[in-house]
């Protein structure tokens, strides 16, 4: 028999150690795509309420431009998402217990959006809970809201504080 006298391959201490930093590594990148998960849904529900907020605006504006003074005094009760032309991908109808995290929905028993988190390791709601909760309000021209006679635009505020990466949600 011949003696082998050149190694080839690995052994099996080299091959532990790889597997051991690309493990680390792995964690490391897993760890950062649901920061940036997270991230990205927190960014697309602060874009959606100020897109709701918009379509409340312009909507106020045109009540008020055709002096609907009444219409516009009831337009807190409305589903702000059918003021929109193309509701958002992730829009799922009427609220319901148990409802798909990741969706846009409206109360209409407590006349509220309502957005259930899907992500929510950054997430910090003062209840506890894993729900974003916007109502309409009436403001008049001072920026105080009324319900009464007097409303001059329609806005959302939440209904709780809600914190996420350490950015107040408004």
């Amino acid at each position: 028999m011949r003696e082998r006298r050149g190694q080839s391959g690995f052994t099996l201490l080299e091959l532990a150690v790889v597997i051991v930093v690309v493990s680390i590594l792995a964690g490391i990148g897993l760890e950062r795509l649901r920061f940036y998960q997270e991230a990205a849904e927190a960014a697309v529900v602060d874009n959606g309420i100020s897109t709701l907020k918009t379509a409340l605006h312009i909507r106020s504006a045109e009540l008020i431009s055709a002096n609907r003074w009444e219409e516009l005094r009831r337009l807190p009760q409305r589903n702000p998402f059918d003021l929109m032309e193309e509701k958002p991908g992730n829009y799922g109808g009427a609220w319901q217990v148990g409802a798909a995290p990741g969706y846009w929905y409206f109360d209409e028993a407590a006349q509220q959006v309502v957005y259930r988190v899907s992500r929510s390791e950054r997430f910090l709601a003062e209840d506890g809970g894993k729900d974003i909760r916007f109502a309409a309000v009436g403001r008049n021209t001072a920026g105080q809201e009324t319900a009464q006679a007097g409303v001059a635009y329609v806005s959302l505020r939440p209904v709780g504080i809600y914190r996420w990466f350490d950015h107040l949600l408004r």
